[in-house]
């Protein structure tokens, strides 16, 4: 295929192969940055649940924000793909170490004895993606969970929160009718967000 066709594809293989290049030390750095980030957001210190997410080896690493979330007294549930591989259904942890188990491809998720949490309980919703763009777009890795599962699922004053790191920020994400768009973008070093069609970046 054409990557100059299929714009999110040559897109998607550039983002990973500049995550590709992040060096281990940045990786921990920006994982505890990201945290005190999302820790002082007001939707954070208003929120209950928190859908957050295990990350995969080269998405920025939300298990230091995750253990303090639950020191928090924070809700925390992380998605588990259905069987069929069509959906995926957030599960509530108490315990990263105990609680999450290692399937195919190295994907960490909730183990299956683990409660189910009701979507409609959840207050904030942290989404990783390949890239995002400062009008809060977001490009995800094309299996769609998470935009099936946002149509699916909507909540008036459910916040969505884009995760990544500075390097996955680009001009402009392509989009399609189907995408939904973020209210906040959350990196190691910047808060942008959504205000009536327009972005904001906090100081």
């Amino acid at each position: 295929m054409d990557n100059n066709a299929d714009p999110k594809r040559s897109l998607r293989e550039h983002l990973k192969h500049t995550l590709a290049q992040i060096t281990p030390d940045q990786r921990t750095i920006a994982a505890l940055k990201v945290a005190d980030q999302l820790r002082a957001l007001p939707e954070y210190q208003r929120a209950t649940t928190i859908l957050a997410y295990a990350s995969l080896p080269t998405e920025l690493d939300l298990d230091p924000f995750i253990r303090a979330a639950l020191t928090d007294s924070k809700s925390i549930a992380l998605p588990r793909t259905e069987p069929s591989g069509t959906g995926m259904h957030p599960v509530l942890i108490s315990n990263l170490d105990d609680d999450l188990e290692t399937g195919r491809y190295r994907i960490r998720s909730p183990r299956s004895t683990r409660d189910r949490a009701d979507p409609h309980d959840i207050d904030l919703v942290l989404v990783p993606g390949l890239g995002f763009d400062e009008s809060m777009s977001r490009l995800g890795r094309g299996a769609g969970f998470y935009d099936r599962w946002i149509h699916a699922h909507p909540r008036e004053d459910t916040r969505l929160v884009g995760v990544s790191y500075d390097e996955q920020l680009v001009d402009r994400i392509p989009t399609d009718a189907h995408d939904r768009a973020m209210d906040l973008l959350v990196t190691p070093t910047r808060v942008i967000r959504s205000q009536s069609g327009h972005t904001k970046e906090e100081a």
